[in-house]
C-alpha cells in the first residue's frame, strides 16, 4: 500500500538507471524540483542532448555498484529482469526505489503535482492513480490548475 508523503530530496543522491524517454522523462521532472539528478547508461536518447536542464550523464555499463551512495533510484531500463535485480537491491539496501516496468516492484511511485498561490500561501496538489493510468493523472492534475488558476 502507498502512503503520501512528502521528503526533502535536496540533498539526496538520485540516479536514474536507463537513458531511453523514460529515464529522460523523470530526469526532467525531477530537474524541475531544481535537484540535479545523475543518469547511467551505455546510450542516451537524442532528449537528452536539447540541455533543457542540468543532468549527470554516465556513459558506461551499468553495476548494482553504481547505487552505493544513493538515495534514490528510478529502474527506467527496457530490460525487466534488470529493472527487478534493481529494485530488489534497492529495497534490501533501504534505498527507495522506482521501477518504471513494475509499480509493484517498486516502494514509492511519483504523483502528478502543481503548485499554486492561494490568499499568499502556497499550495501543492498531487494526484496519483497509483501506477495505473499515469495519462489519467496528469489529465486530471491539469484540470484541477486550470480551476485554481481561474
Amino acid at each position: 500500500m502507498f502512503f503520501p508523503i512528502m521528503i526533502d530530496i535536496e540533498n539526496m543522491n538520485i540516479i536514474i538507471v536507463g537513458g531511453g524517454k523514460i529515464g529522460y522523462k523523470k530526469a526532467k521532472f525531477i530537474s524541475q524540483l531544481g535537484k540535479k539528478v545523475k543518469v547511467i547508461s551505455k546510450e542516451f536518447c537524442s532528449d537528452f542532448n536539447k540541455n533543457e536542464f542540468e543532468v549527470e550523464l554516465v556513459k558506461k555499463e551499468f553495476q548494482m555498484s553504481d547505487l552505493e551512495e544513493a538515495d534514490i533510484v528510478y529502474a527506467a531500463l527496457d530490460n525487466s529482469k534488470l529493472n527487478t535485480d534493481i529494485a530488489n537491491y534497492c529495497k534490501i539496501n533501504r534505498i527507495l526505489v522506482n521501477s518504471v516496468d513494475d509499480r509493484k516492484k517498486s516502494n514509492f511511485i511519483n504523483t502528478g503535482f502543481f503548485t499554486e498561490k492561494i490568499e499568499d500561501t502556497d499550495v501543492m496538489v498531487s494526484v496519483s492513480t497509483f501506477g495505473n493510468n499515469c495519462k489519467m493523472a496528469r489529465d486530471l492534475r491539469d484540470e484541477l490548475k486550470a480551476y485554481l488558476e481561474d
